[in-house]
């Protein structure tokens, strides 16, 4: 069976090691398998995660593909959230939005004030809040990543571990359907149960990720009434698992699992490998990776139209060419729209 539409998601690992600000060979080599092993998929839609500008420097195109990229200035640690459309498929419009709170990228999705108002959404405490370090007088939460620094710093310390997002989309016509297709990356999960009750700072992040995916749902509505279409393909690094209560929050707003919804899924459960080694550039495999679906933090989700043309659900190999092309696994996903 051919399918008449595919995504890819892939979280590609922002890190590219250099020296003197050129690339090293093991990099090099790295960025090559991630190349081909997208494109071994032929997917119609890629939509790529921590794509940094150095990702942009190091992979500048896609052979028989075009970028759609946000226009924005960025430090070389901020992602794009590129989205790649095959040649020869009509695009009828692109764009993005920030998901923070005053559109900027030194802000967060939330507030200091939506967060201690106590009207029941995001209620935290002035004291917990004090022990991430945010003050009162901070009423737009910082990014961890403003222009001009860097990510060092404390695990614990929230104006290092919150960061700015964004969603980027494009409104595809295949076969005569129109399709918003959005490509995003939440925030950081860092939980250690369901309920992020562990620590102030687990709850705060998960309170982003709900702030941001209900600021990524109020710009599909809008493209929704805009362009007439109820089909929509949501793909991307989410930050949180299926036994999650973000997971569930995504799944009661009406989105469907393309996991859950496909007919075939082949490749491996999970989707995050926890033995990637970063620090050689992934080019010693691990034989040990998770087959977990509980590390499944990347998703397709499309919405109710879609759920029943999702045919097959796939995950790719943690080992490409020998080489561990990244921590994440690709996720591709085939509808049959007819």
């Amino acid at each position: 069976m051919k399918p008449e539409f595919s995504v890819l998601s892939f979280n590609v690992w922002t890190t590219l090691s250099a020296n003197n600000g050129e690339f090293t060979e093991l990099a090099k080599n790295r960025v090559r398998v991630v190349k081909e092993q997208i494109l071994s998929y032929a997917p119609t839609v890629i939509g790529l995660q921590e794509d940094t500008p150095n990702w942009k420097r190091a992979m500048p195109s896609l052979d028989g593909y075009t970028e759609y990229r946000p226009a924005i200035e960025q430090s070389k640690y901020r992602e794009h959230c590129s989205i790649y459309v095959k040649d020869g498929v009509e695009v009828v419009d692109n764009g993005y939005k920030l998901l923070t709170s005053d559109s900027t990228w030194n802000t967060v999705a939330l507030t200091y004030a939506e967060l201690t108002d106590g009207d029941g959404i995001y209620d935290m405490s002035a004291a917990d809040l004090g022990t991430l370090g945010l003050d009162v007088n901070n009423q737009n939460l910082q990014s961890s990543c403003p222009e001009g620094t860097d990510k060092s710093g404390s695990a614990v310390n929230s104006q290092e571990m919150l960061e700015a997002k964004l969603m980027n989309f494009v409104i595809l016509k295949i076969d005569g359907e129109l399709i918003v297709c959005v490509n995003s990356h939440l925030q950081y999960r860092g939980y250690n149960n369901k309920s992020y009750t562990d620590h102030p700072l687990y709850m705060l992040r998960y309170y982003e990720r709900c702030a941001q995916w209900g600021m990524l749902q109020e710009q599909i509505e809008r493209l929704k009434a805009e362009y007439g279409t109820d089909n929509v393909v949501i793909m991307g690094d989410f930050n949180d698992r299926e036994n999650s209560v973000f997971y569930d929050h995504v799944v009661d707003s009406g989105y469907f699992d393309c996991y859950v919804a496909a007919k075939v899924r082949n490749g491996v459960e999970c989707t995050w490998n926890y033995y990637f080694d970063g620090s050689s550039q992934g080019s010693i495999p691990k034989q040990n990776v998770s087959t977990n679906k509980s590390s499944r933090l990347d998703f397709c989700f499309v919405s109710e139209s879609l759920s029943k043309k999702v045919y097959r659900y796939a995950v790719g190999n943690y080992e490409y060419d020998g080489i561990n092309p990244s921590d994440h696994l690709p996720v591709i996903v085939e509808f049959s729209l007819k």
